[in-house]
């Protein structure tokens, strides 16, 4: 960790200021407030924070460090130095607001901030090969501090790292996954679920027929009529995902979503064989090939490859075999 030096001018008196130097090397990271957009760290005492736009945290790896400008609207930064030591852990609520007692520290100084900071994001693959998270490392570049007329300019100084998760892909650890339709009848909603994820598939009416063969379909697709019919989603709820969820015309009130991505780019494969032990049952293995989804909820610019949500040996396994098997969606043909 770097130690933060703060270089102070004097405002219109010719008294001293006199400032300790901010020290962060023992700060142990940087700390979040749960239902704000609130960052900050701590040394002992002293406390910075950083309000910071949802935007500038979101999970796309950065080739240079990204400029932010801090000062009015959703970008702030704030420094305080309280009458007590700062427990240093996340949501703490002295800091982002909740149950305080009599005895916590309280706010005995207080400096607002303007200038800029430079965020650099990297993604984070653990030993396995699987992309697990994102690192977010911000530094000051240039803040100017004030209270009242009193001064103090920050350079070039690291404030942290902060780590946000990518979506828990839980797909691919069943030795025969099957793929469930919301009507027997009509198969132009097939889906699957993995406790609070659900990936959806919309297709056309007639797409999945019983005769052997093979159908591909690529994204993104150019034919303007087959671009409204064609849709894969992955989405994340705040709960289990049930078939009510997804199939119902009134949805549940619980579980919420939490996002939804739709796929940009990748093939879906269907390869249809009939069940020699059973003829008449038709087997539609469903396959995801070079799939990225894009987040769709919101405008973030936010993409995920499937490829990199499996750890490196099975990813390498399902490349060679031309894709991800999502499952297997089986029919029969009325006698």
């Amino acid at each position: 960790m770097a130690t933060i030096l703060l270089l102070t001018l004097t405002g219109c008196d010719d008294g001293d200021i006199t400032f300790n130097d901010f020290d962060f090397s023992g700060s142990n990271g940087v700390k979040h407030c749960n239902d704000s957009n609130l960052y900050y760290i701590v040394n002992g005492t002293e406390v910075i924070i950083l309000e910071l736009s949802p935007s500038v945290l979101y999970n796309i790896a950065s080739e240079e460090p990204v400029t932010v400008s801090l000062g009015s609207g959703a970008n702030t930064i704030t420094y305080r130095n309280y009458s007590g030591e700062v427990n240093n852990n996340d949501n703490n609520p002295i800091i982002c607001g909740g149950s305080t007692s009599a005895n916590d520290p309280v706010i005995i100084e207080e400096w607002t901030g303007e200038g800029t900071i430079s965020v650099t994001t990297i993604k984070d693959i653990n030993d396995d090969g699987k992309l697990v998270n994102y690192i977010h490392t911000i530094n000051l570049d240039e803040i100017v501090f004030t209270n009242g007329e009193s001064t103090i300019i920050v350079n070039d100084n690291l404030f942290g790292s902060y780590e946000t998760q990518t979506v828990s892909f839980g797909y691919g650890n069943e030795e025969n996954p099957l793929i469930q339709a919301c009507n027997e009848d009509i198969s132009e909603r097939l889906y699957k679920i993995s406790g609070q994820e659900v990936i959806i598939l919309n297709l056309a009416p007639d797409f999945i027929e019983n005769t052997e063969g093979q159908q591909i379909i690529s994204f993104p697709i150019e034919d303007e009529e087959q671009a409204e019919v064609f849709e894969i989603l992955f989405e994340k709820y705040n709960g289990s995902v049930t078939n009510s969820v997804i199939c119902s015309d009134n949805r549940p009130v619980t579980p919420v979503i939490q996002q939804r991505w739709r796929v940009a780019e990748g093939d879906l494969i269907v390869t249809t064989t009939e069940d020699e032990a059973s003829p008449g049952t038709f087997l539609h293995e469903i396959k995801l090939k070079d799939i990225i989804f894009s987040r769709s909820d919101v405008n973030s610019g936010e993409n995920f490859e499937v490829y990199e949500m499996l750890e490196a040996e099975i990813r390498q396994e399902v490349q060679d075999n031309g894709g991800f098997i999502l499952g297997t969606y089986v029919t029969q043909v009325e006698e």
